[in-house]
């Protein structure tokens, strides 16, 4: 790996969390359906964490109620790539959100 340049492992698959988010998206698209709120706007952001070591990745992702976890092969080629990094390779976490405005219909 050359200083400064980002290789990707591969994303972290949680299961439990798309159900979570369908729901909420069909939650939205209800009250906006039924005339109770208009959308104002939907905007996806991200956030990065740098990490120092495959440690801290694993308090990082074990401090939430649903962890996530490797799809197959990920953590072997985090654990390779680790193992052959330059001096002060860090692991950086990408993570996502979404933000949505609704205002209340007739306000």
């Amino acid at each position: 790996m050359a200083r400064g340049r980002r290789v990707p492992i591969g994303g972290l698959v949680n299961p439990a969390f798309q159900p979570l988010i369908d729901a909420a998206n069909d939650a939205i698209a209800s009250v906006v359906d039924r005339g109770l709120f208009k959308l104002l706007n939907r905007s996806n952001h991200q956030f990065s964490v740098r990490l120092a070591n495959p440690s801290q990745l694993h308090c990082y992702l074990h401090n939430g109620q649903r962890p996530p976890r490797f799809p197959p092969g990920a953590r072997k080629r985090l654990m390779a790539a680790w193992r052959s990094r330059p001096p002060g390779a860090e692991i950086e976490v990408t993570e996502y959100m979404t933000l949505i405005g609704l205002r209340r219909a007739g306000a």
